[in-house]
């Protein structure tokens, strides 16, 4: 459990001093205080406000709480840290668990050429498994519902979800379709800081 504090923030220090006799070592205050900080955050837990409490298990949020948090609402947190041991895990307990969360697929968007054969776009959807993906062909994607609403449908993920771009290594120029080009840029506008991966056709 973290609990995401500033120190310019007069009701996260009181919160802090509260709450800061509980003695628990899968407990963890963070100071967020540059802007760069609190952008992270941000895309964390989209939210922008401090304090806040946020409880994790095996990498996925399962509650976050605003605001300062008194005593008989601890009740529920109190709960949430019994299901972890009282001491710290070992090294390979951890080192199991970030592998274990490595190894989970993740939601991700294929833009394939106009121009490649049904064999290999099946072919290369079919490996996605080895990549850790969970793919979603993009093009083929509610071929008969309207473009707008297609684009709302994969705007919802833009931030978590990866983006492959197939790229035919004899083609001079790639050939993608409208839409295809529409949900690119829709990608990119929303995640400068990461990047869509471009991947070469074998």
């Amino acid at each position: 459990m973290y609990i995401f504090t500033s120190d310019s923030c007069r009701v996260c220090q009181d919160y802090k001093r509260d709450i800061e006799w509980i003695n628990n070592c899968f407990l963890y205050f963070v100071e967020v205080n540059t802007e760069e900080e609190k952008s992270i955050l941000a895309k964390i837990i989209d939210r922008t406000a401090l304090p806040a409490t946020v409880a994790y298990l095996d990498n996925e949020i399962k509650f976050i709480r605003m605001g300062e948090v008194f005593e008989a609402d601890w009740i529920e947190f109190d709960q949430f840290l019994k299901q972890f041991p009282d001491k710290p895990l070992p090294k390979d307990e951890i080192q199991r668990r970030i592998e274990k969360q490595k190894n989970r697929c993740l939601l991700t968007y294929y833009i394939f050429p106009q121009d490649i054969s049904e064999e290999k776009r099946t072919e290369l959807i079919n490996k996605a498994h080895e990549y850790n993906e969970l793919p979603i062909d993009i093009d083929r994607l509610c071929v008969g519902v309207d473009k707008k609403e297609r684009e709302r449908m994969l705007e919802g993920s833009y931030h978590f979800a990866k983006l492959i771009l197939w790229k035919d290594p004899q083609a001079s120029v790639a050939n993608y379709s409208p839409f295809a080009n529409d949900i690119l840029i829709g990608y990119t506008n929303v995640n400068q800081e990461i990047k869509f991966i471009q991947r070469e056709i074998v």
